[in-house]
């Protein structure tokens, strides 16, 4: 799984670079053996990793002053992909990593409707990984007794069915497992992502939630703009379906173009959440999913999801995701993990999560 880049000779040495599943380009320095068939690696070296750029090394090919020496007995073979690596990027380094962009037809869908369901961003055995990381951390959680991990959703649930109701959940899932790290910070995400915000993506918050078979709750129709209003409504969420989510798993329903709409008044029993008589989530518009396909939507657009019915979890990962130069208007829904750079940089050099620092509120004083 790491592709070759370059071969490069000189003086008797073959310098060999690969791409790796990081992103990241190895170098190897071979010394060719005279009167042999094969060439044998005497001495390695490994380049600092150079992420979402080409390596631009010396006119020889190698920059030597950022070689790191590795001992020459643990480098017989070459490379083979770590177990923990859960994805790899096969783009050639050389021209640029391959990015993974909406299509025109796409992002003027996303204008008009306010959502786009992205179908296959990851594979279904990435997606199976993910499913089982996800059910991996619940159950840790539950074995630490930790406070909220299982309860019935949102108290507004009620309005929408009698049935019992549960949800596993949690905020953060990247300080719970590498493998989320690595998900979050993913081309095939956030430069689609990018076709909607622009260059420069922000984490807002992750959130992982798990729909229990025949009782994961339902969240009422609403927006996500009384949970954390912005000044621009640069804000989207996009959320990874990790296995199927058909309309009786209770997959996300939307309502097309409500985004043009602007921020709505809610109710605020239960969640903040529009009437359910005005807006019932039955003549809402489904998004049934499969493992890998990733949903974005403003948080103008109006959205929910039933009760899972089925024998089966439903199990996803939600990010907002924001402009980091679209400045939030009053302190609420601060996490741990708010202002991490996920693409490109932070224009305004104001990572923090929250309206308290100086220059948050200068430009965007808290009401």
């Amino acid at each position: 799984l790491y592709s070759l880049l370059s071969i490069r000779t000189r003086s008797g040495f073959a310098f060999v670079c690969f791409e790796s599943p990081r992103l990241s380009v190895m170098c190897y320095i071979i010394r060719v053996t005279k009167g042999r068939t094969k060439t044998s690696i005497s001495d390695a070296v490994a380049i600092d990793e150079h992420r979402l750029q080409p390596y631009q090394g010396a006119a020889d090919g190698i920059d030597t002053t950022r070689l790191h020496h590795i001992d020459p007995a643990k480098t017989s073979q070459l490379p083979t992909r770590h177990p923990a690596d859960s994805f790899s990027y096969r783009g050639s380094m050389t021209k640029g990593y391959t990015q993974s962009r909406l299509s025109s037809e796409e992002q003027n869908f996303y204008a008009e409707h306010g959502y786009l369901l992205a179908k296959s961003v990851f594979s279904r055995d990435e997606a199976a990984h993910f499913h089982n990381e996800a059910h991996q951390i619940a159950r840790r959680l539950q074995a630490a007794s930790i406070e909220g991990v299982s309860n019935q959703g949102w108290a507004a649930g009620a309005k929408i069915t009698d049935l019992p109701r549960q949800l596993l959940h949690c905020h953060n899932v990247q300080y719970h497992s590498a493998a989320f790290s690595r998900l979050i910070c993913d081309p095939r995400l956030t430069d689609r992502a990018a076709d909607i915000i622009g260059p420069n993506i922000q984490l807002h918050h992750t959130k992982m939630f798990i729909k229990p078979p025949a009782k994961g709750a339902p969240f009422p129709m609403h927006q996500d703009f009384p949970y954390f209003p912005h000044q621009h409504h640069t804000m989207i969420a996009a959320i990874i379906h990790f296995d199927d989510a058909p309309i009786e798993k209770g997959c996300v329903r939307v309502v097309p173009g409500s985004h043009k709409l602007g921020p709505l008044e809610h109710l605020h029993d239960g969640g903040h959440h529009l009437p359910i008589d005005e807006y019932p989530i039955t003549e809402a518009t489904p998004c049934p999913a499969e493992a890998g396909d990733v949903l974005f939507f403003s948080y103008l657009t109006i959205h929910g999801s039933g009760l899972n019915e089925s024998s089966e979890a439903r199990t996803t990962l939600l990010l907002q995701l924001r402009d980091p130069a679209d400045l939030p208007t009053v302190e609420a829904h601060v996490s741990r993990g708010q202002g991490m750079i996920l693409r490109g940089i932070d224009p305004l050099a104001n990572s923090g999560p929250s309206p308290d620092s100086a220059l948050r509120l200068k430009v965007a004083p808290c009401t």
